[in-house]
């Protein structure tokens, strides 16, 4: 006979439907719950099964099948149920299996500030000289990112959705930026990331004076992959074709990003990245590139980062003006940037900035479309 105290621990049992279903329990195979010296209680997909250790017949009577479709009973029954087998000293964590997760989610928010260097410059004009403008200006911007992801349980498989927004202001003007977009991607924590991703980015050019708004809408498919290279390093790249049009003018071309992250310890990440881009506008060349650096703290006993870094971007373009005399605008960005992030959904796997960048959402920001302001003569001088 066992003691009294233990008889009641089926009985707890009967209410924790919500607990499970919380915890995904319902969608995986049969697992230890919660284990004492005398009782073991398992479930599997909505029924929970509670017995003696060794034995399934006992002063309980035949093993004890629960069904958790009652709705009277939430959480608060499983934590008994566990303060008791913690209270006896009982219940070991290596009793309790891991549980699926399936929802993650990040959001971050920050501030960005820089310098734009534009030159644009002509040759062989006559009778005159070459036409040759320098302009410098600074801008400023804020910017929000947000992304929720589902892991489809005992696979690989996940998919996220989301979204980002960069207000970019110059002196006469403002260039804002957006996209809606996704990615399908399998993840093993043993190898890495491959997988696709979509992105719709739409670029809002307003000028403070009369001059017409410039509207951009393009299109991003791309292919990506991440190396997980042991604990403290991972190595990623990526290849986008972006497809769209400035309004009514035709842009396409393709995105390339290789990046590589150092975790000089668990929740202090060091990144490099490396951002190049070809592109076709209605005749016009388009070439660009970036250099990156940034660092990402998390808060220790908390789901919060902070991130701060740099950006080094040039943008080249060709193209024939009047008279298909060919017209050079180079334009050199410097800017830094900082924020915060909060991560959602990946406590229980380990709380470190190295689990939650292996188990949260992936980034599907473009640099060149989003991060990068695109500005113009205009924007920093007026007409």
């Amino acid at each position: 006979m066992f003691p009294p105290a233990f008889n009641f621990v089926p009985l707890v049992l009967w209410g924790t439907r919500r607990f499970l279903k919380a915890c995904a329990f319902r969608n995986t195979k049969p697992k230890i719950v919660a284990q004492t010296e005398l009782t073991v209680c398992l479930i599997a997909h909505k029924r929970a099964c509670c017995r003696p250790v060794g034995t399934s017949d006992s002063s309980f009577g035949k093993e004890l099948i629960l069904n958790l479709n009652h709705r009277n009973f939430g959480a608060a029954a499983c934590l008994a149920v566990t303060a008791i087998g913690l209270s006896t000293g009982v219940v070991n964590a290596a009793d309790i299996s891991e549980v699926c997760q399936p929802l993650a989610a990040t959001i971050d928010a920050g501030y960005m500030a820089g310098n734009d260097a534009h030159h644009h410059f002509n040759d062989n004009i006559p009778p005159g000289p070459n036409f040759d403008v320098r302009e410098n200006a600074d801008f400023h911007s804020f910017f929000g990112e947000a992304a929720a992801l589902y892991k489809f349980c005992n696979t690989d498989l996940n998919a996220q959705i989301d979204g980002a927004y960069f207000d970019h202001r110059f002196k006469f003007g403002t260039d804002d930026a957006w996209h809606a977009g996704g990615v399908l991607f399998l993840r093993d924590q043993n190898i890495g990331v491959v997988g696709i991703d979509a992105s719709y980015i739409g670029k809002d050019r307003h000028y403070d004076f009369a001059s017409p708004d410039t509207v951009s809408k393009w299109l991003r498919f791309g292919v990506r992959g991440e190396w997980f290279a042991g604990e403290n390093f991972t190595l990623g790249a990526h290849v986008g074709h972006i497809d769209g049009d400035t309004n009514g003018y035709n842009l396409n071309g393709f995105d390339e990003t290789v990046w590589a992250r150092i975790y000089a310890t668990p929740n202090l990440a060091l990144t490099a990245r490396l951002d190049a881009g070809q592109f076709d506008y209605t005749g016009e060349t388009l070439s660009e590139w970036a250099v990156s650096g940034d660092a990402e703290f998390l808060v220790p006993d908390s789901q919060m980062s902070v991130f701060a870094g740099a950006h080094y971007a040039m943008k080249h373009d060709t193209y024939l003006g009047n008279a298909f005399i060919p017209n050079t605008q180079d334009e050199t960005y410097v800017e830094g940037f900082a924020g915060l992030k909060i991560y959602f959904g990946t406590a229980e796997k380990g709380n470190t900035l190295v689990s939650q960048h292996r188990n949260n959402t992936l980034d599907n920001t473009s640099m060149f479309f989003e991060r990068v302001p695109g500005s113009d003569s205009f924007m920093n001088t007026g007409p």
